[in-house]
């Protein structure tokens, strides 16, 4: 190989990159061997992650001591529009119970409207419907019970970063469209884009629903929650 080198380019300096190549073989260890110290100080922090969630899930009771899937569980897996944990303690805490279906609709759209809104912004929508005004704040009073568990297991999280992800900007266009407004009056109400609009309204309708089938769904309290195909 080297002759084939020699003949073909006289000047190569065979030593110079044979030298290289030791450099680079040794340059190629190193990196394999933090890259592995790298998977396992991933793998650790991975563990403890989830030592703390299992404490949380244990807490608020989807998991029992044993391990073993309890029904807030069970419902929390069929959950995919939104955080499966705020929306199953809703769930369980009855709160939907006492409310008509526009009004759930209209709730669950804080849960499920994910653009990016300032707290200052959310502070300054107005909800004019008091008995779904009433609710929203039950949520919040969950969603700061949620993060109270968290960090009492040692997770790292922000109330206030938490509670932004309920956002009221959709609660009065929603509960318009299921009150039978129609589509193009709704979105003069609201800044949003229409396939914005569409997409938390269909995300609603993967929670609430009164003609469920029954096989497709979780009957909690009389209220059935699709689950999610």
């Amino acid at each position: 190989r080297q002759m084939c080198i020699r003949d073909s380019n006289p000047s190569v300096n065979i030593e110079q990159l044979l030298e290289e190549y030791e450099v680079k073989k040794k340059v190629e260890k190193s990196i394999k061997a933090l890259e592995g110290q790298i998977e396992d100080a991933s793998k650790m922090v991975l563990s403890d992650d989830l030592k703390c969630m299992k404490r949380v899930l244990r807490r608020l009771g989807f998991i029992s001591k044993d391990e073993i899937v309890q029904l807030k569980g069970k419902v929390a897996c069929e959950i995919s529009a939104s955080d499966e944990i705020i929306v199953t303690e809703i769930m369980f805490a009855g709160i939907l119970n006492e409310m008509e279906p526009n009004e759930i609709a209209a709730l669950l759209s804080v849960l499920v409207y994910d653009e990016r809104t300032s707290s200052e912004a959310s502070k300054l929508i107005v909800i004019k419907n008091e008995r779904i005004n009433k609710y929203l704040q039950k949520v919040i009073d969950i969603g700061k019970k949620i993060v109270k568990v968290y960090q009492e297991s040692k997770i790292n999280i922000d109330e206030q970063e938490y509670l932004d992800n309920i956002k009221p900007t959709l609660v009065e266009v929603t509960y318009a469209w299921c009150n039978g407004s129609r589509f193009q009056d709704i979105c003069k109400m609201t800044e949003c884009y229409e396939g914005t609009i569409i997409r938390v309204f269909r995300s609603c309708l993967l929670y609430t629903s009164d003609a469920a089938d029954d096989l497709l769904c979780v009957d909690l309290g009389g209220r059935r929650i699709i689950k999610k195909k």
